[in-house]
């Protein structure tokens, strides 16, 4: 749940476009995974945040699971100070956030479950949406983890626990992790980077720049019939709002919408009714 908090619509091509807003606006960086904890501390309960352990605010901010490693250890020794630092950085500084590792062992479950969780389901996906077949898979690939994301769950599942039992770090065996980063690379060929998919992204990015440019200009002239008054509660919030810059207010409203939501918003916003 802490995961898919900071997520944004359109995932992380969505999160690809808010920071580049960012970027220009002079805010600082998004990172999704900056964004949950950012959520859980700064904005959930109308800015009072939840009540959650510095250990469960850190396997947030170290999920991510864009990098698979040879060993899932934990950083025992780090502080709240060196947490804090690095949620700041995430927000900071450019490029940074993929690396860090969470300082409990159930963090690094939480890491390596989002690769498994992604890598078979993005498959499926695109089966149904006929980007690809699943002949098309690798046969040294399926051989190893299976053609569907069933088997492929349960392969890695059950591969990381029997390399990881009794250990202080969680790992799989040397074949399925090669496996595993050749699926990776193969994902990133045929979905991610597909021609037929990036000449969507374009318009997908039109949407959202549309989108921030209308907020932002709603609350600089204190727009009380907009979307963002009505839907965003925190926005009422005064210590939130003299803390925060309007750009960053309209990126927290953003990337806290469902890809439904910012769909029928943008329709509401841009497109005439019947």
């Amino acid at each position: 749940m802490g995961h898919d908090l900071g997520h944004t619509p359109f995932g992380h091509d969505g999160e690809n476009y808010l920071n580049v807003i960012c970027e220009e606006q002079r805010i600082g960086y998004f990172r999704h995974n900056a964004q949950s904890v950012r959520f859980l501390t700064k904005l959930e309960n109308l800015g009072e945040g939840c009540n959650l352990t510095l250990q469960v605010l850190d396997g947030i901010l170290c999920h991510n699971g864009e990098e698979i490693s040879e060993h899932y250890e934990p950083v025992y020794t780090k502080t709240k100070e060196q947490f804090e630092r690095e949620y700041r950085s995430c927000l900071n500084q450019p490029g940074f956030g993929k690396g860090i590792k969470p300082s409990t062992l159930e963090g690094c479950v939480v890491r390596v479950c989002d690769v498994i969780a992604y890598i078979g389901r993005d498959i499926e996906d695109a089966i149904t949406i006929q980007l690809m077949t699943r002949d098309e898979i690798p046969e040294e690939i399926s051989i190893i983890l299976g053609k569907d994301n069933r088997n492929i769950i349960d392969v890695l599942v059950r591969n990381l626990v029997k390399n990881s039992f009794g250990q202080p770090y969680l790992s799989f065996s040397r074949d399925v992790l090669n496996a595993l980063q050749s699926l990776r690379d193969f994902n990133y060929q045929k979905i991610y980077f597909a021609p037929v998919k990036q000449q969507q992204d374009s318009k997908i990015e039109k949407m959202f720049r549309m989108m921030f440019q209308t907020f932002l200009d709603d609350l600089k002239t204190k727009n009380a019939k907009s979307r963002i008054y009505k839907d965003f509660p925190i926005i009422n919030n005064q210590i939130y709002r003299s803390n925060t810059a309007d750009a960053r207010v309209v990126i927290d409203y953003i990337s806290g919408m469902t890809d439904n939501y910012f769909l029928n918003t943008f329709k509401e916003l841009f497109l005439p009714y019947r």
